[in-house]
Protein backbone atom coordinates (compact mmCIF):
# COMPACT_ATOMS: atom_id res chain seq x y z
CA UNK A 1 0.00 0.00 0.00
CA UNK A 2 1.33 3.41 -0.99
CA UNK A 3 1.96 5.74 1.95
CA UNK A 4 -0.70 8.42 2.44
CA UNK A 5 0.15 12.01 1.61
CA UNK A 6 0.67 14.56 4.38
CA UNK A 7 -2.59 16.38 5.08
CA UNK A 8 -2.70 20.19 4.98
CA UNK A 9 -5.87 22.20 5.67
CA UNK A 10 -5.67 25.84 4.59
CA UNK A 11 -8.56 28.22 5.26
CA UNK A 12 -8.36 31.64 3.59
CA UNK A 13 -10.56 34.13 5.43
CA UNK A 14 -11.13 37.69 4.26
CA UNK A 15 -12.63 40.93 5.46
CA UNK A 16 -15.35 41.64 2.86
CA UNK A 17 -15.40 45.43 3.09
CA UNK A 18 -14.87 47.15 -0.32
CA UNK A 19 -11.15 47.89 0.17
CA UNK A 20 -10.31 44.16 0.22
CA UNK A 21 -11.87 43.28 -3.13
CA UNK A 22 -8.65 43.70 -5.13
CA UNK A 23 -6.74 41.45 -2.71
CA UNK A 24 -9.56 38.88 -2.87
CA UNK A 25 -9.28 38.74 -6.65
CA UNK A 26 -5.49 38.64 -6.62
CA UNK A 27 -5.20 35.74 -4.19
CA UNK A 28 -7.97 33.82 -6.00
CA UNK A 29 -6.00 34.12 -9.23
CA UNK A 30 -2.75 33.12 -7.49
CA UNK A 31 -4.01 29.92 -5.91
CA UNK A 32 -3.63 27.53 -8.85
CA UNK A 33 -0.01 28.47 -9.50
CA UNK A 34 0.85 28.34 -5.81
CA UNK A 35 -0.68 24.89 -5.40
CA UNK A 36 1.17 23.62 -8.46
CA UNK A 37 4.48 24.91 -7.11
CA UNK A 38 3.83 23.43 -3.67
CA UNK A 39 2.88 20.08 -5.15
CA UNK A 40 6.04 20.12 -7.22
CA UNK A 41 8.07 20.48 -4.04
CA UNK A 42 6.11 18.21 -1.68
CA UNK A 43 3.27 15.79 -2.55
CA UNK A 44 0.45 16.96 -0.28
CA UNK A 45 -3.24 16.26 0.30
CA UNK A 46 -4.44 19.86 0.40
CA UNK A 47 -7.85 20.98 1.53
CA UNK A 48 -8.45 24.61 0.62
CA UNK A 49 -11.47 26.51 1.97
CA UNK A 50 -12.32 30.12 1.01
CA UNK A 51 -14.54 32.11 3.39
CA UNK A 52 -15.72 35.72 3.63
CA UNK A 53 -16.69 37.45 6.85
CA UNK A 54 -20.40 38.26 6.47
CA UNK A 55 -20.08 38.66 2.72
CA UNK A 56 -18.99 37.16 -0.59
CA UNK A 57 -17.06 38.43 -3.60
CA UNK A 58 -18.12 37.86 -7.20
CA UNK A 59 -15.39 36.76 -9.62
CA UNK A 60 -13.31 35.38 -6.74
CA UNK A 61 -13.04 32.12 -4.86
CA UNK A 62 -14.83 33.67 -1.85
CA UNK A 63 -18.30 32.39 -2.69
CA UNK A 64 -19.52 31.54 0.81
CA UNK A 65 -19.51 33.21 4.18
CA UNK A 66 -17.89 31.91 7.32
CA UNK A 67 -21.27 31.91 9.08
CA UNK A 68 -22.95 29.87 6.33
CA UNK A 69 -20.11 27.36 6.23
CA UNK A 70 -20.05 26.84 9.99
CA UNK A 71 -23.80 26.63 10.49
CA UNK A 72 -24.63 24.57 7.39
CA UNK A 73 -21.55 22.53 6.53
CA UNK A 74 -20.31 22.06 10.10
CA UNK A 75 -23.72 22.09 11.81
CA UNK A 76 -22.60 24.62 14.43
CA UNK A 77 -25.30 26.22 16.59
CA UNK A 78 -25.41 29.92 15.51
CA UNK A 79 -25.63 30.89 19.16
CA UNK A 80 -22.09 29.60 19.68
CA UNK A 81 -20.55 32.00 17.18
CA UNK A 82 -18.73 35.05 18.52
CA UNK A 83 -18.60 37.08 15.29
CA UNK A 84 -21.47 39.50 14.72
CA UNK A 85 -23.96 39.36 11.86
CA UNK A 86 -24.12 41.86 9.04
CA UNK A 87 -26.24 44.84 10.06
CA UNK A 88 -25.57 44.26 13.74
CA UNK A 89 -22.72 46.80 13.82
CA UNK A 90 -22.42 50.31 12.31
CA UNK A 91 -21.07 50.66 8.77
CA UNK A 92 -19.21 47.50 7.71
CA UNK A 93 -18.11 46.50 11.21
CA UNK A 94 -19.47 42.96 11.04
CA UNK A 95 -17.57 42.36 7.80
CA UNK A 96 -14.36 43.39 9.58
CA UNK A 97 -14.94 41.39 12.79
CA UNK A 98 -11.63 39.67 12.22
CA UNK A 99 -10.52 38.42 15.64
CA UNK A 100 -13.94 36.97 16.41
CA UNK A 101 -14.10 35.36 12.96
CA UNK A 102 -10.66 33.79 13.51
CA UNK A 103 -11.85 32.54 16.89
CA UNK A 104 -15.00 31.03 15.35
CA UNK A 105 -13.10 29.39 12.48
CA UNK A 106 -10.33 27.90 14.58
CA UNK A 107 -12.79 26.62 17.19
CA UNK A 108 -15.64 25.26 15.07
CA UNK A 109 -14.34 24.46 11.58
CA UNK A 110 -14.30 20.80 10.51
CA UNK A 111 -10.51 20.48 10.53
CA UNK A 112 -9.22 17.05 9.56
CA UNK A 113 -7.82 15.29 12.61
CA UNK A 114 -4.35 14.51 11.24
CA UNK A 115 -3.93 17.65 9.11
CA UNK A 116 -1.56 20.53 9.59
CA UNK A 117 -3.98 23.40 10.21
CA UNK A 118 -3.44 26.84 8.68
CA UNK A 119 -5.65 29.92 8.48
CA UNK A 120 -4.70 32.98 6.41
CA UNK A 121 -6.55 36.19 7.29
CA UNK A 122 -6.71 39.12 4.84
CA UNK A 123 -7.63 42.52 6.24
CA UNK A 124 -6.63 46.17 6.43
CA UNK A 125 -8.22 47.44 9.66
CA UNK A 126 -8.18 46.76 13.38
CA UNK A 127 -9.24 43.29 14.46
CA UNK A 128 -12.40 44.04 16.47
CA UNK A 129 -15.07 45.34 14.04
CA UNK A 130 -12.50 47.34 12.08
CA UNK A 131 -11.19 50.82 12.75
CA UNK A 132 -8.04 52.64 11.75
CA UNK A 133 -6.01 51.81 14.86
CA UNK A 134 -5.86 48.97 17.41
CA UNK A 135 -7.43 49.85 20.75
CA UNK A 136 -7.91 47.92 23.99
CA UNK A 137 -10.94 46.04 22.63
CA UNK A 138 -8.97 44.98 19.54
CA UNK A 139 -6.08 43.67 21.65
CA UNK A 140 -8.46 41.75 23.93
CA UNK A 141 -10.28 40.21 20.95
CA UNK A 142 -6.95 39.27 19.37
CA UNK A 143 -5.88 37.62 22.64
CA UNK A 144 -9.01 35.44 22.55
CA UNK A 145 -8.35 34.53 18.91
CA UNK A 146 -4.76 33.60 19.73
CA UNK A 147 -5.89 31.39 22.60
CA UNK A 148 -8.50 29.67 20.42
CA UNK A 149 -5.97 29.03 17.65
CA UNK A 150 -3.39 27.65 20.07
CA UNK A 151 -6.00 25.35 21.62
CA UNK A 152 -7.09 24.07 18.19
CA UNK A 153 -3.53 23.73 16.91
CA UNK A 154 -4.08 26.23 14.08
CA UNK A 155 -1.31 28.45 12.71
CA UNK A 156 -2.80 31.82 11.87
CA UNK A 157 -1.10 33.75 9.07
CA UNK A 158 -2.01 37.40 8.47
CA UNK A 159 -1.87 39.74 5.51
CA UNK A 160 -2.27 43.47 6.12
CA UNK A 161 -3.47 45.15 2.95
CA UNK A 162 -2.77 48.70 1.93
CA UNK A 163 -4.57 51.37 3.91
CA UNK A 164 -4.37 55.12 4.43
CA UNK A 165 -4.46 54.82 8.21
CA UNK A 166 -2.00 57.01 10.10
CA UNK A 167 -1.69 54.10 12.51
CA UNK A 168 -0.59 51.52 9.93
CA UNK A 169 2.55 50.60 11.89
CA UNK A 170 0.45 49.79 14.96
CA UNK A 171 -1.91 47.70 12.82
CA UNK A 172 1.05 45.85 11.30
CA UNK A 173 2.43 45.06 14.75
CA UNK A 174 -0.90 43.69 15.96
CA UNK A 175 -1.39 41.55 12.84
CA UNK A 176 2.14 40.23 13.28
CA UNK A 177 1.51 39.52 16.97
CA UNK A 178 -1.42 37.24 16.11
CA UNK A 179 0.68 35.38 13.53
CA UNK A 180 3.79 35.07 15.69
CA UNK A 181 1.89 33.88 18.76
CA UNK A 182 0.29 31.04 16.79
CA UNK A 183 3.39 30.00 14.84
CA UNK A 184 2.23 31.65 11.63
CA UNK A 185 3.70 34.07 9.09
CA UNK A 186 2.89 37.79 8.87
CA UNK A 187 2.71 39.51 5.48
CA UNK A 188 2.15 43.19 4.72
CA UNK A 189 1.37 44.86 1.42
CA UNK A 190 3.96 47.19 -0.03
CA UNK A 191 3.08 50.54 -1.60
CA UNK A 192 5.88 49.99 -4.13
CA UNK A 193 4.52 46.74 -5.59
CA UNK A 194 1.50 44.41 -5.26
CA UNK A 195 1.79 41.51 -2.85
CA UNK A 196 3.05 38.35 -4.51
CA UNK A 197 0.26 36.04 -3.34
CA UNK A 198 1.75 33.06 -5.19
CA UNK A 199 4.87 33.29 -3.05
CA UNK A 200 2.85 33.96 0.10
CA UNK A 201 0.73 30.84 -0.40
CA UNK A 202 3.79 28.71 -1.22
CA UNK A 203 5.43 29.97 1.98
CA UNK A 204 2.36 28.98 4.00
CA UNK A 205 2.04 25.55 2.39
CA UNK A 206 5.76 24.98 2.98
CA UNK A 207 5.42 26.13 6.56
CA UNK A 208 4.31 22.66 7.68
CA UNK A 209 8.02 21.76 7.57
CA UNK A 210 8.97 24.59 9.88
CA UNK A 211 9.27 23.97 13.61
CA UNK A 212 7.91 27.05 15.37
CA UNK A 213 6.81 27.06 19.00
CA UNK A 214 3.22 28.27 19.32
CA UNK A 215 3.85 29.67 22.78
CA UNK A 216 6.94 31.71 21.95
CA UNK A 217 6.73 35.46 21.47
CA UNK A 218 9.80 36.06 19.35
CA UNK A 219 10.67 39.16 17.39
CA UNK A 220 7.97 39.79 14.77
CA UNK A 221 8.85 39.96 11.10
CA UNK A 222 6.76 41.65 8.45
CA UNK A 223 7.31 39.96 5.08
CA UNK A 224 6.58 41.57 1.73
CA UNK A 225 7.56 40.90 -1.83
CA UNK A 226 10.34 43.42 -1.30
CA UNK A 227 11.78 41.51 1.66
CA UNK A 228 15.52 41.09 1.01
CA UNK A 229 16.79 37.55 0.76
CA UNK A 230 19.49 36.33 3.15
CA UNK A 231 23.06 37.23 2.21
CA UNK A 232 23.70 33.83 0.62
CA UNK A 233 21.03 33.52 -2.07
CA UNK A 234 22.52 30.51 -3.84
CA UNK A 235 19.74 27.94 -4.34
CA UNK A 236 20.28 24.81 -2.27
CA UNK A 237 19.31 21.27 -3.23
CA UNK A 238 17.34 20.93 -0.02
CA UNK A 239 15.83 23.50 2.30
CA UNK A 240 16.46 23.29 6.02
CA UNK A 241 13.58 25.22 7.62
CA UNK A 242 14.33 28.06 9.97
CA UNK A 243 13.27 28.09 13.61
CA UNK A 244 13.12 31.87 13.63
CA UNK A 245 10.30 34.26 12.75
CA UNK A 246 9.34 33.29 9.20
CA UNK A 247 11.10 36.15 7.41
CA UNK A 248 13.77 33.80 6.13
CA UNK A 249 11.12 31.29 5.03
CA UNK A 250 9.30 33.93 3.00
CA UNK A 251 12.42 35.23 1.31
CA UNK A 252 13.37 31.70 0.32
CA UNK A 253 9.92 30.73 -0.97
CA UNK A 254 9.36 34.03 -2.80
CA UNK A 255 12.54 33.40 -4.78
CA UNK A 256 11.61 29.74 -5.26
CA UNK A 257 8.06 30.56 -6.39
CA UNK A 258 9.31 33.25 -8.76
CA UNK A 259 11.69 30.84 -10.48
CA UNK A 260 9.12 28.03 -10.66
CA UNK A 261 6.49 30.35 -12.14
CA UNK A 262 8.87 31.15 -15.01
CA UNK A 263 9.20 27.46 -15.84
CA UNK A 264 5.55 27.23 -16.82
CA UNK A 265 4.98 23.68 -18.08
CA UNK A 266 7.79 22.36 -15.95
CA UNK A 267 5.69 22.62 -12.79
CA UNK A 268 4.10 19.37 -11.69
CA UNK A 269 0.32 19.12 -11.75
CA UNK A 270 -1.15 19.99 -8.37
CA UNK A 271 -4.07 17.61 -8.84
CA UNK A 272 -2.19 14.93 -6.94
CA UNK A 273 -3.66 16.63 -3.88
CA UNK A 274 -7.25 17.59 -3.23
CA UNK A 275 -8.65 21.10 -3.31
CA UNK A 276 -11.95 21.69 -1.56
CA UNK A 277 -13.91 24.92 -1.76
Amino acid sequence: MAPSLPLVDLVILTDTSPTLKADARAISEAAESALAIAQGQWPLDIRLVWLGIEGRWRQTAFTQTLRTYLTQECQVDPGLLRSRQRGELPDGGAQEDAARAIEDATTHLDWRSQAQRHLLYLGDEALEAGGEKPEAADVAAADRAIQAAQTAGVRVHTHLGLSKSRHRDALAQEYARVATATGGLAFAASAAAPTDFVAALVAILGHHHTALSTDSHKETAMATKDTPAPADTTPQKSYLPTTQTGLQDYAYWWEYARKQAKKGKGVKDFRRGRIWT
